[in-house]
C-alpha cells in the first residue's frame, strides 16, 4: 500500500505542469486541515484554472 501510493504522489509534479494556470481560489493561510494525529490534509482545496487552447 505505501508503494502504491508513493507512485501516486510521483504523479503530482505532472499535474503541475500540465495544469500551469492551477491556482487556489483561496489565499494558502485560509486552507483548514482535517483534524488529524495521522495525515495531515485539507478539508477543502479549491482550485482553478485557465484553460489555454494550444
Amino acid at each position: 500500500m505505501g508503494a502504491a501510493l508513493a507512485r501516486l504522489e510521483l504523479r503530482f509534479p505532472a499535474l503541475f505542469v500540465r495544469l500551469e494556470d492551477l491556482a487556489l481560489t483561496i489565499a494558502a493561510e485560509d486552507v483548514v486541515n482535517m483534524p488529524s494525529y495521522v495525515i495531515r490534509c485539507p478539508q477543502r482545496l479549491p482550485v482553478t484554472f485557465r484553460h489555454s487552447i494550444a
